[in-house]
């Protein structure tokens, strides 16, 4: 514990209010429990006092700046927490909505498939030679016209689709082979 440096003129002081029952507040401040202590102290104190209380000042500060520091890091991280949670609640959604969509397109592409099937009946995906290309078309592949051929009998069209090519004569398929 530091040593306290009395005077005379500090002694006088506390003489004096205790004779007169009146103690200043500033004067009881500063010699509160036999110390001296506030801004009226300095001259009494000594540079370790000093040091000391500066050493705590700078701890204090450190620490309140500490605490500053993670109080806005706990803030940054709940921000992006709040975000993060905001973004997968939206890609949720998104993913929802998609399968959806997707289950839609699928029992859309079946049910063409289905009537497609019942129309075209044994003819589905089973090219025949005597079948109209208009049937070709429907129930066996999309087919695009490539080449014509002029002959004595009459035009040869030459189709092809996926994989397979139709030649035709009058609409109606004369060869057929696939590629």
């Amino acid at each position: 514990m530091p040593q306290l440096v009395w005077n005379k003129a500090i002694l006088a002081r506390w003489a004096a209010a205790l004779l007169l029952g009146v103690m200043a507040p500033a004067f009881a401040q500063q010699f509160s429990n036999g110390m001296c202590r506030g801004a009226g102290c300095s001259m009494y104190r000594t540079p370790a006092q000093d040091a000391d209380e500066r050493r705590q000042a700078q701890r204090e500060a450190q620490e309140e700046e500490q605490a500053e520091r993670a109080a806005a890091r706990k803030k940054q991280l709940a921000e992006q927490a709040e975000r993060r949670d905001a973004i997968e609640k939206r890609m949720a959604a998104e993913d929802r909505a998609q399968a959806a969509a997707d289950r839609r397109a699928a029992d859309k592409a079946a049910a063409v498939l289905a009537a497609t099937k019942e129309r075209c009946g044994d003819d589905y995906k089973s090219p025949r030679v005597g079948m109209h290309i208009e049937r070709v078309k429907v129930c066996v592949t999309a087919v695009r016209l490539t080449a014509q051929i002029n002959r004595a009998d009459g035009v040869v069209s030459t189709y092809q689709g996926a994989g397979a090519y139709f030649h035709v004569m009058n609409g109606v398929v004369v060869s057929w082979g696939s590629y």
